[in-house]
């Protein structure tokens, strides 16, 4: 008598407690930074930024709440302190926001310091779960977070209000890097945790634990995704830097917001393909 040989095991949908929420909340953190990020550029200064952050100080409520869950579900491992770390800095960052709904503080450096340090710590915390993460995740995050910081940096630096042709030429480029950078690290995140949520987790009480199955197919595909996603942000961003440039001082300019929301859909894609 022959016996059929067992077919390779894929993870379970279940993953980590609590990572399923945390996805969503992501998600939608995701989908209103782009969302708004569109508007800003198609709108301009005429967008209320009061009701900006109070949505985005309502997410990230939410983000603290899906977080806290996330962390009690981790049970007895050493990545929980890990959690409660990230827990205490998204909060801290949630407070502050909170506060200059009151009373802006320009520059706020400390909101800058918090945003690196949180945004390392969380993506410390959920690479760490993951089983068989790519290496190109790592290295696109920490990537995509120093730009953001440098640009944020640059921003804030008082070296602008000293030496304005500095800043009329840089600034622009720092605005319009900065947001796909953010968006990147955001979506980076997103899919680590959806992975997190579908089993792909070498931690004990988990469902489905164990090596992540990867197509070879889906991979090529998100690596296309990639880099058609790359060249079209890449050339959006730099037709409106351009446009920008060449436009007199309080003149119109063209935004290629088309280009640059295509871009990010396909790297964003891509990221989930190669997963």
């Amino acid at each position: 008598m022959s016996l059929a040989a067992p077919a390779p095991s894929t993870p379970a949908v279940g993953g980590l407690p609590g990572a399923r929420p945390l996805f969503v909340v992501i998600a939608l953190q995701l989908a209103w930074d782009m969302l708004f990020g569109l508007l800003l550029a198609v709108v301009g200064p005429g967008l209320p930024l009061e009701g900006a952050s109070v949505l985005w100080l309502l997410l990230e409520v939410a983000f603290l709440v899906a977080l806290g869950v996330f962390v009690r579900g981790l049970g007895g491992s050493p990545l929980k302190r890990l959690g409660w770390a990230a827990l205490s800095l998204s909060g801290a960052d949630a407070l502050l926001v909170f506060v200059e709904l009151f009373a802006p503080v320009h520059p706020n450096w400390l909101r800058f310091g918090l945003f690196v340090v949180g945004r390392l710590v969380f993506w410390r915390l959920i690479s760490r779960c993951a089983s068989g993460l790519p290496p190109l995740y790592g290295r696109l995050f920490y990537g995509a977070l120093v730009v953001s910081a440098t640009c944020w940096f640059l921003q804030l630096a008082p070296l602008h209000h000293t030496f304005q042709l500095v800043y009329l030429l840089v600034d622009p480029l720092l605005g319009l890097a900065l947001t796909p950078s953010v968006l990147v690290g955001s979506a980076l995140q997103a899919v680590v945790v959806w992975r997190l949520s579908r089993g792909g987790t070498e931690l004990p009480g988990a469902a489905g634990t164990g090596a992540w199955p990867i197509d070879p197919a889906s991979v090529a595909a998100g690596k296309g995704d990639l880099l058609v996603g790359g060249l079209v942000l890449a050339g959006g961003l730099g037709v409106t830097l351009a446009a920008y440039l060449a436009t007199e001082a309080g003149g119109a300019y063209i935004v290629t917001t088309g280009a640059i929301a295509y871009g990010l859909f396909r790297v964003v894609r891509g990221l989930f393909r190669m997963v």
